[in-house]
């Protein structure tokens, strides 16, 4: 078995810490969701959402800005309601 220095093992220690807490996973996937998405938006590129049950398809000039996002209790990215067309 290797032997690991106080520094490998407090880095290991460390990120099994924050694999255990899985709000801070969660906000952490949030964040690089959200981040992909205004990426698509910079870049031009439409992204794919679900509304009322249907997967849709975004224009760039239409995806909303970083507050725009959230996080529901499941889980799941969501348009804030304020920020989804009619």
């Amino acid at each position: 078995m290797q032997q690991l220095t106080v520094s490998e093992l407090e880095t290991r220690t460390e990120l099994i810490r924050r694999m255990n807490n899985t709000e801070v996973i969660t906000e952490m996937i949030a964040a690089a969701a959200i981040a992909a998405i205004l990426e698509h938006k910079r870049i031009g590129n439409p992204i794919a959402t679900w509304r009322d049950g249907k997967v849709v398809i975004v224009q760039p000039a239409d995806i909303g800005s970083d507050g725009d996002w959230s996080i529901c209790a499941t889980g799941h990215l969501h348009e804030t309601p304020e920020h989804q067309p009619v």
